[in-house]
């Protein structure tokens, strides 16, 4: 009996072979399109979630007006993380990250030219933060010292090639302080909203002690404690505004914290 029905079915399907061609593709293209949407979701919903912190990391961002001008950016002060840090118990740590435009970079006779995208500096607590691996080194002083730069697997490849990078140097630009390689770190993985090859310590530029908070160049990022509440942590952010950028905001543009 099923032999028949399957037999029927296929005769049918060869009859009317043009519709069967036609709803195979449909289908065909109908599963395919589930999958990639499928895969895109949970690409999407999986971004940054790597870190181990990833529920207690939040970016600062500024959102103000002033006359004439809208500020919604996500580039902050230099001096804030620290301010965040120490004015505010509910926040564990914090790190900042900067681009500063390409590089020249020389390894040998050899010159690579290095765009921001591939070459950011960043605080000494960016492994406190992210959840990276650090393949060689140390996590707590790789990026302490001046002209520090820990490359990825990749970058290590590029510059070194077999060799231990560890302990070699590069130069940048025309400094004539040669940068050492202080770690390996893994490749950024693809669902990490920010990326890089060479990751600079952030005491190598002098503007990063900066007391100025009308200069926005740094991505600030905390880790709110255990149980904080980020809502109301954001909503304690104004006093910071009041304490230390009212005066700035007066001494040098003579505009009231209050319109801001």
């Amino acid at each position: 009996m099923l032999k028949n029905y399957i037999l029927v079915a296929l005769r049918n399907l060869w009859r009317h072979r043009g519709y069967t061609l036609i709803n195979i593709f449909g289908l065909t293209i109908g599963l395919a399109s589930t999958i990639f949407i499928l895969l895109y979701v949970i690409n999407e919903m999986t971004y940054d979630r790597f870190h181990e912190k990833s529920d207690r990391i939040y970016r600062v961002w500024i959102s103000g007006s002033m006359p004439a001008t809208e500020m919604r950016h996500a580039v902050t002060s230099p001096p804030m993380a620290e301010a965040l840090l120490n004015d505010y118990p509910v926040v564990e740590q914090s790190v900042r990250l900067r681009k500063a435009g390409g590089w020249i970079v020389k390894q040998g006779d050899r010159i690579f030219h290095e765009t921001d995208d591939e070459f950011i500096f960043a605080d000494s607590t960016f492994f406190d933060v992210f959840s990276f691996e650090l393949l060689k080194g140390d996590p707590g002083t790789c990026l302490t010292e001046p002209r520090s730069i820990v490359l990825t697997e990749e970058y290590a490849r590029k510059y070194f090639g077999d060799e231990d990078p560890i302990g070699q140097t590069l130069k940048i630009e025309q400094d004539t302080n040669l940068s050492v390689i202080t770690g390996v770190m893994e490749d950024f993985p693809q669902n990490s909203h920010f990326h890089c090859k060479m990751l600079g310590s952030l005491t190598t530029i002098g503007n990063s002690r900066s007391t100025n908070w009308l200069n926005h160049n740094y991505y600030t990022y905390v880790v709110l404690k255990e149980g904080a509440d980020p809502v109301e942590f954001e909503s304690n952010l104004r006093e910071m505004l009041i304490k230390y950028v009212g005066p700035m905001l007066e001494q040098f543009l003579g505009v009231d914290v209050q319109q801001f």
